[in-house]
């Protein structure tokens, strides 16, 4: 095995994902790609309108024909106006739209009641986007509105990276017949906009996990288990066989023995199997790894602020991960005893504690993670 980095800060196993590539784009059509980012900005490429449409459901008439009605005196439309529906093109001749209760049938055809000025109820051309507007920049988020925006201006399919990922389990005791995170694990890589392009269980053989990642096709892969130092945990050491392993164990905790690996030019991201590990390493480390490999802007999650009920000790020794519960503006930090399934099924937060934090007392104000943030 080469020579790799281990022990070493959060801040180390950030940066060493600078060698990660971020998969290529594909175009899709816009309603099927909400929930996914943009790989490229959304560029108007046409007047929209093309041309003076009607901006409301009505008569298609010459403003001019309606100067002075009423009610008591109608002003007669000449000729045989049109009745459009919203986003109809206006006939030569017509510059504004005449509500149809604003209008009376006579004997010798159409009346307006009351008058209606040039432009109104119509959009001109250009009204809602000119060639070249940035409808939606690069990086940013598919909404519903995007989309149906994307469909006004007739942009109908955009370029976004949504990356294929790989889980494998490789624990001996994740097996398909007892399966523990496998549904968790796929909603979180969900989450974040990929797809699972394939689910398998290695049990801890070293030389069968090492097979199954040199024959993966996925952009990506994330291994779960099998990072530790016991004699079961053999990630790292299949890692290395089918390719590189790039840091093995991180000054985190939870989540020690988080690693990272390339293989035939794809990234494999090493999770630790322990509940809390897990959680800790997806939460600190995935963040960042994900954002290389989807191609996604390097920006820091949203982080709320509250004052803590109760103290956090210093973090001389490496940077920790405390799980909390966040409400009305107060923080409860579990910073006492093991992290066990109450706590976990009561945290809503977490609060990042950097390598050499000092001492946080009671009352202070801390920044806080809402559980269940994605990118």
């Amino acid at each position: 095995m080469q020579p790799y980095l281990t022990n070493i800060s959060v801040r180390e196993a950030i940066a060493a994902y600078a060698c990660i590539q971020a998969v290529a784009p594909k175009r899709v059509p816009i309603f099927e790609a909400t929930g996914l980012r943009l790989a490229e900005d959304v560029i108007v490429r046409r007047a929209i309108p093309a041309v003076a449409v009607a901006a409301r459901d009505g008569w298609a008439i010459a403003a001019a024909a309606t100067a002075g009605a009423t009610r008591r005196k109608p002003a007669r439309i000449e000729g045989q106006p049109v009745l459009l529906d919203v986003g109809a093109p206006l006939p030569a001749g017509a510059d504004a739209v005449l509500p149809q209760l604003s209008a009376v049938s006579r004997l010798r055809g159409l009346a307006a009641i009351r008058p209606v000025a040039p432009g109104e109820g119509a959009a001109p051309a250009a009204a809602f986007a000119n060639p070249g507007l940035v409808l939606a920049p690069a990086g940013a988020r598919i909404t519903f509105a995007m989309a149906m925006a994307c469909a006004q201006c007739e942009v109908m399919d955009v370029a976004v990276r949504r990356p294929v990922v790989d889980i494998i389990f490789n624990a001996a005791g994740y097996t398909r017949t007892r399966d523990l995170w496998t549904g968790v694990v796929s909603a979180a890589i969900r989450a974040s906009s990929a797809q699972i392009g394939g689910v398998q269980f290695t049990a801890g053989d070293p030389a069968l996990l090492a097979e199954t990642l040199a024959a993966s096709s996925a952009d990506v892969i994330t291994v779960v288990g099998g990072t530790g130092a016991g004699p079961g945990d053999t990630t790292m050491q299949a890692i290395a066989a089918a390719g590189e392993v790039v840091f093995h164990g991180v000054r985190l905790s939870p989540g020690t023995t988080a690693g990272f690996g390339m293989v035939g030019g794809r990234p494999v991201f090493a999770a630790p199997g322990g509940v809390a590990d897990l959680i800790a390493a997806n939460i600190i480390l995935s963040w960042h790894f994900a954002r290389r490999a989807f191609g996604r802007p390097a920006v820091e999650p949203h982080l709320l602020r509250g004052r803590l009920t109760n103290a956090i000790p210093a973090s001389p020794g490496g940077s920790r991960l405390v799980f909390a519960h966040h409400a009305d503006g107060l923080v409860t930090p579990f910073v006492d005893g093991p992290v066990t399934p109450a706590v976990l099924a009561a945290a809503n937060a977490s609060i990042f504690v950097p390598e050499g934090a000092r001492h946080r007392r009671r009352g202070e104000q801390v920044e806080v993670l809402r559980m269940g943030v994605n990118m």
